[in-house]
């Protein structure tokens, strides 16, 4: 896509997904989750949601705090519920708006 050659960041992040579902998933002794906040910003932690497609698109992609993403990630090591809902997936975490205002 044009993204993909005007935005090299993205190009590298898009590269890692399907070596994470071909090569990492494929090898019993390895698990991951790969977090995939939307514009990250400056904040404190607030109410967000977790989802496990892309959700807005491009032009609307709605925001992460980095607070937020650093609470999933402690969330992912520190409850089981969470890891397991997660493992071997690429969920988006978005700021939930409606119950932030």
């Amino acid at each position: 896509s044009v993204l993909w050659l005007l935005l090299p960041p993205v190009g590298d992040n898009e590269a890692v997904l399907p070596y994470l579902h071909t090569e990492a998933s494929a090898n019993p002794h390895v698990d991951f989750v790969a977090v995939r906040p939307s514009d990250m910003v400056d904040g404190d932690e607030r109410p967000y949601s977790v989802f496990a497609t892309l959700q807005n698109g491009i032009f609307n992609a709605g925001q992460s705090t980095r607070a937020n993403v650093g609470a999933f990630m402690a969330d992912l090591v520190t409850k089981t519920e969470v890891w397991t809902k997660w493992r071997n997936d690429c969920p988006q975490l978005l700021d939930d708006t409606k119950k932030a205002a």
